[in-house]
């Protein structure tokens, strides 16, 4: 298993790789995530400025954004399936 691997992008806004998903983190939440070489999955903003300022800087369109406990059920179904 490949070490987990931090990138801080900006204050808060953090990328977390952990093998085949990346997480991406404004603050403590999970705003987004990758696996593979699929296209991210955001979440929709629930939050502040700043978590919107962060999801458009990773290029999240917001007409894509998921509803927040949409976008957690498919995030848990990634974690817990490999």
């Amino acid at each position: 298993m490949n070490k987990p691997t931090l990138v801080q992008y900006k204050p808060n806004l953090n990328k977390i790789e952990i093998g085949h998903l990346t997480l991406y983190f404004s603050y403590a939440e999970c705003i987004g995530f990758q696996v593979d070489n699929n296209e991210p999955v955001f979440s929709e903003n629930i939050w502040s400025v700043t978590t919107a300022k962060h999801l458009n800087f990773l290029g999240s369109k917001k007409e894509n954004r998921l509803p927040r406990e949409q976008f957690l059920e498919l995030l848990d179904h990634h974690v817990n399936y490999r």
